[in-house]
């Protein structure tokens, strides 16, 4: 029997061996492979998808929405979809810490997977056939399941109304699953040894050695095989459908999420979400704009330039950050000038300030500041201004005109009356 074990942990130690000989990894038909790099799962008769790892669980950004290595796990779904006999078994995670919020080297942020159901669910359906995905959220609670003498450690157990392969010895908590199509998902910490794994697969898979079915008796049909055949048919495209919506609306609040973003963001984060607004709002491509350290983006179109300044500061807006925007519009001035060139040029602010408050309870922008504003002829967005007019224009109520008149014909604190388009 070949099994491969595909993980993200580190491939040099895992089941408390050390797995560099690969002459004895031949001897056990046992392989290793990681999570974008793994073998067509039909060369093996069992594969074993590790989402318990520590390694996985974590994310550079400061949401809890999803992992950083989302985009393999995806094409692990696929690869699995397209199994024609293989076995696959789908080893869910512990309650680990999920590391988030990264800044260079470290995670500022952590929190255990226990308090993060959803996101779970999402990582763990995101690696599995839509016909094979776990409908409820996993529940957390430490049991031990017993297999043949031997003891596994489990912190969920699933709230599925399927019948369970295995349950926790006091309670009988469900901790290992199938769907059907030779798909598995277990809660158990059955990578601990290749003890513990050898004994998990012989517990599933005792007549692993019997002869396979041949495909001619897929043909043969008695009693009631075509109505059932034909009711599972009809509630697998159901569950098709309703998983495609879920999918769907997922994806959709996540893209949400990202764009909420600028109300609590800085730096890198809060640049990029603004640049995909801009260049919707303005129909304009920013992938050109080379970042040269002056100024943030320059939107340059026929009619006009924008050049403009992009901040998340946890202060109020200060006149310094005015002035910075003026010294970025006033260099820009000066090199049209020795090039010989006119244009019309403004400039734009684009500031999260009091960015650790919630938007409710931040102070309004000093009369002070929109004072200078108004001398400088700058225009200060707000990003929670932004994102109304995102939502505009996303609704239709203002168009690509409509957005180019607000930033170069108004001048000081771009206020919610202006985006009222008579």
């Amino acid at each position: 029997m070949k099994v491969q074990v595909i993980t993200d942990s580190n491939l040099r130690w895992v089941m408390n061996y050390k797995i560099s000989n690969s002459h004895w990894l031949e001897s056990q038909n046992l392989k290793f492979s990681s999570l974008s790099d793994l073998q067509s799962p039909d060369e093996f008769d069992i594969n074993l998808i590790d989402l318990s790892s520590e390694n996985l669980w974590c994310h550079n950004y400061s949401e809890t929405t999803s992992i950083n290595r989302i985009k393999d796990i995806q094409h692990i779904s696929q690869m699995v979809m397209r199994k024609k006999k293989s076995i696959v078994i789908y080893i869910l995670p512990h309650n680990t810490n999920y590391r988030y919020n990264k800044y260079r080297d470290d995670y500022y942020q952590k929190e255990n997977l226990k308090n993060l159901p959803d996101l779970i669910k999402f990582v763990c359906n995101s690696a599995t056939p839509k016909d094979n995905c776990i409908q409820n959220c996993l529940v957390h609670e430490n049991t031990t399941t017993k297999i043949a003498e031997q003891e596994y450690k489990a912190s969920f157990f699933f709230d599925e109304q399927v019948e369970p392969l295995t349950k926790s010895q006091c309670g009988e908590k469900p901790t290992t699953i199938s769907f059907g199509n030779d798909i598995y998902h277990t809660t158990l910490d059955v990578l601990k040894t290749k003890d513990k794994l050898d004994n998990f697969l012989k517990y599933l898979f005792p007549d692993k050695s019997i002869e396979e079915k041949p495909e001619w008796i897929k043909e043969i049909k008695i009693l009631n095989d075509e109505k059932l055949l034909n009711t599972i048919e009809e509630c697998k495209q159901e569950i098709s459908k309703l998983n495609n919506r879920i999918a769907d609306a997922n994806n959709q609040l996540q893209e949400n999420e990202r764009i909420k973003s600028i109300l609590y963001s800085n730096g890198e984060q809060l640049v990029e979400v603004v640049f995909s607004i801009l260049e919707k709002i303005f129909s304009y491509n920013l992938n050109e704009f080379v970042d040269k350290k002056k100024e943030d983006f320059i939107i340059k179109k026929e009619k006009y330039t924008i050049i403009g300044e992009i901040k998340g500061i946890t202060s109020n807006i200060k006149n310094e950050h005015i002035s910075q925007t003026d010294v970025h519009y006033q260099g820009y001035m000066d090199k049209i000038q020795e090039e010989g060139k006119k244009e019309n040029i403004y400039q734009v602010l684009i500031i999260n300030p009091l960015r650790n408050k919630p938007v409710n309870e931040r102070e309004p922008v000093h009369e002070t500041q929109i004072n200078l504003a108004n001398r400088n002829h700058c225009l200060i967005i707000e990003t929670k201004t932004l994102l109304k007019l995102y939502e505009k224009f996303v609704a239709g109520k203002i168009s690509v005109e409509d957005c180019e008149k607000l930033f170069t014909e108004k001048q000081g604190l771009l206020k919610d009356d202006d985006l009222i388009i008579k």
